[in-house]
């Protein structure tokens, strides 16, 4: 007995149709890509930080802690008034109010 035209049997391969995707007649537009700018090489810093000045910046930021610990932070060190929030987010460090010009 003959098989008939396309049933199926075990162990071969049958074709089926290859749908390819719609193509549009009109592409779509894109936007050009901006060329990557060129890194620019880092240069070494023409003069060695001052490490007394950051020694002595640690120290305010350290001192700073410690009076926000002590609930003093937003107070002047010397007078008692209060030290704006501006001042505050300008200089953290800040201890005292600026002098009134």
């Amino acid at each position: 007995m003959t098989p008939r035209h396309g049933t199926w049997r075990p162990g071969t391969r049958t074709r089926r149709p290859v749908i390819l995707p719609a193509v549009d007649p009109e592409p779509t537009p894109v936007e050009p890509i901006e060329p990557a700018r060129p890194i620019e090489p880092l240069t070494p810093p023409e003069a060695p930080p001052d490490l007394d000045l950051v020694a002595a910046d640690l120290a305010a930021v350290e001192q700073a802690l410690t009076r926000l610990d002590d609930g003093t932070y937003w107070t002047d060190e010397v007078t008692g008034a209060p030290l704006s929030s501006d001042l505050l987010a300008e200089r953290p460090t800040a201890r005292r109010n600026p002098a009134p010009s």
